[in-house]
């Protein structure tokens, strides 16, 4: 595979960044030595992991990170100058490394599916809302705003999806508690069940339909909330 010849290239350019960067370490504060140390050990570990798990040949990828790191290592006398700047350039350059891990592997794909179960729970969670919090359509509106940055944060591969999704998934399980809460209750009392279809003048079976729906709808966007949160937790170093 051709990427992978780019990835060995990607080592060695990785391993002469580190080396320049010690030579540099008695003019820094051992703050950013040992953190400038701590990225570039990192991104040489996620390469070598890249190196011997490949299953997709993406040699632009591989490419394009070997440019950046010639790049960085043709910068590090100017960048040393100023200490923040030189590790906001490393950070930079080793988290695109460690994101593109995922890319070679293929494990992207764990990402996305989760990432799309997240949208499905809390699009299934803001449906089953406005019966149980009693919350207005325009708060709705309100609370799919953050939904479609989360989804463009993810699409551009940014944590800030992430950081956006620990926030309304929690939001989203407490939708599905009160709904089960619910939904159980009402199939142990009929009368209440009675009750509702009368004061909605519809017939009962109807309504069971509704909160058995209901039921279902909360079981399902729990567990995909869930499931979705672990794994993006799990996966988080997939985006940059």
């Amino acid at each position: 595979m051709q990427a992978k010849e780019k990835l060995n290239e990607l080592l060695k350019a990785l391993e002469e960044l580190d080396l320049k960067l010690k030579k540099f370490f008695p003019k820094l504060t051992p703050k950013y030595s040992l953190k400038l140390s701590k990225y570039i050990s990192h991104a040489m570990d996620y390469t070598r992991k890249s190196i011997n798990e490949l299953k997709v040949d993406d040699v632009n990828l591989a490419n394009a990170l070997l440019v950046k790191a010639r790049e960085l290592t043709r910068n590090v006398s100017k960048l040393v100058k100023n200490p923040p700047k030189l590790e906001e350039a490393v950070s930079r350059l080793s988290s695109a490394i460690v994101a593109s891990y995922w890319d070679f592997t293929g494990k992207i794909n764990i990402v996305r599916k989760a990432y799309r179960r997240y949208i499905i729970s809390f699009v299934i969670a803001l449906i089953i809302a406005p019966l149980f919090l009693r919350i207005s359509v325009i708060l709705v509106g309100f609370l799919i705003f953050p939904l479609f940055i989360s989804i463009h944060a993810f699409k551009a591969r940014r944590k800030l999806g992430a950081i956006i999704a620990s926030v309304l998934i929690p939001f989203t399980m407490l939708v599905d508690a009160i709904a089960l809460n619910y939904s159980v209750r009402a199939l142990f009392n009929p009368t209440e069940i009675h009750e509702v279809a009368m004061e909605l003048g519809i017939d009962v079976w109807i309504m069971y339909s509704i909160i058995i729906a209901i039921l279902l709808g909360a079981i399902t966007s729990f567990i995909l909330a869930v499931t979705s949160f672990i794994t993006l937790y799990k996966n988080i170093d997939a985006l940059v």
